[in-house]
């Protein structure tokens, strides 16, 4: 069994409970089982006296499965001043655990929960694999299972272009990837209206391994001049994966990171591959 990642970028309406236009992803031709979605959301510019969590509206024609509806955030409160920093999200793993095919169809479109003035984005990233998962990894699941290693690498990235982040090395020994982090935070100046949300490609040199395509956590715009601290995060989550290596020699995997949004300074994108 090889789980899979892919990524499509949605827009709410901006009217509560108003869905926007849904957008589709078609899954590879060897796609069996759905596993989970991977949510990652946030607004250009926070709004004072208004705060909003998104409903999620998933369905697919092909597997006939009619409009099911999932909560997810972000999930703000309305702000008390003019002037502050924004809010973040990290990655939201709902379990979905559906049958599947080749080249099936999922449909995706969100709403906010209250009327705001700018609609909200989302990275809608969706796992699934070529197979039922084992028990003992859907055991874990959403966690990933234990690791015995992981390489990590980091780098800015300001423009919308594709970019290479410094190449990882597997090494030999590892018979399996059981997970990815993608982390975009802050580390200089912020620029207010500017938001941050990235997806990061991962290449792997070993033949028959598809692109993983994972989204990282969302920061939001700042409402006015940003004041106040920033929004930071205590915790990244893991995303599950169970990608099977050759174990014939030393696997090279390389990130490229696409920003959904320009950003100003100091923009950081650092990612992870865990393997046992």
């Amino acid at each position: 069994m090889q789980t899979y990642t892919d990524e499509v970028y949605a827009t709410s309406g901006t009217v509560a409970l108003t869905y926007g236009t849904a957008v589709t992803l078609t899954l590879n031709d060897r796609a069996q089982f759905v596993v989970a979605l991977v949510l990652s959301s946030t607004t250009r510019t926070p709004t004072t006296a208004q705060g909003s969590a998104l409903l999620v509206q998933v369905s697919s024609n092909s597997l006939n499965k009619p409009a099911q509806t999932f909560l997810s955030g972000p999930y703000f409160t309305s702000a008390p001043v003019t002037n502050e920093s924004g809010f973040g999200m990290i990655q939201d793993i709902i379990p979905l655990g559906w049958q599947a095919g080749p080249n099936a169809v999922l449909s995706f479109a969100t709403a906010p929960t209250y009327t705001s003035t700018t609609a909200i984005t989302t990275m809608v990233g969706v796992i699934y694999s070529d197979g039922t998962p084992p028990d003992d990894w859907m055991s874990k699941f959403p966690d990933a299972m234990g690791a015995n290693g992981a390489v990590s690498t980091s780098a800015r990235q300001l423009t919308v272009a594709r970019t290479a982040l410094p190449a990882l090395t597997i090494p030999k020994w590892a018979k399996v990837v059981v997970g990815f982090r993608v982390v975009d935070l802050k580390e200089a100046a912020i620029t207010a209206n500017e938001e941050q949300q990235a997806i990061v490609d991962f290449q792997f040199s070993q033949a028959g391994v598809q692109p993983q395509i994972i989204p990282s956590n969302s920061i939001s715009g700042s409402i006015g001049t940003p004041v106040g601290g920033a929004p930071s995060h205590d915790w990244m989550p893991t995303i599950p994966a169970w990608i099977p290596l050759s174990g014939t020699g030393d696997i090279t995997v390389t990130p490229y990171v696409t920003l959904q949004h320009a950003v100003t300074t100091g923009n950081n994108v650092s990612v992870e591959v865990l393997y046992k």
